[in-house]
């Protein structure tokens, strides 16, 4: 579990601060108790979900995942010398 949290972490260019790590460490703790250090697929999906909940992880991913449709309707559409415009606004023209 420990290297998936790490990953995730890195995808989001997020480190963990010593409370993260602590709460990672209690909720683990608390949902590992079948055998604990040998984690079965129902206490992995109740880990994952918790940590989702708690990093409101699920509507970033819902986000990304339209980000990316949007690219690729884009892309499909767009001539072959153009890509999907980035996120970011040159510096004459801002939105608010």
């Amino acid at each position: 579990m420990k290297a998936g949290i790490l990953q995730v972490a890195a995808n989001f260019n997020h480190t963990l601060s010593a409370d993260e790590v602590a709460w990672l460490k209690e909720t683990g703790a608390r949902i590992d108790t079948k055998d604990p250090g040998n984690v079965d697929p129902e206490e992995f999906y109740r880990f994952v979900n918790a940590a989702a909940h708690h990093w409101k992880l699920c509507p970033l991913a819902r986000e990304e995942e339209r980000r990316e449709e949007r690219n690729e309707n884009y892309n499909q559409t767009a001539p072959a010398n153009q890509t999907a415009p980035s996120n970011q606004t040159s510096p004459g023209n801002h939105t608010m």
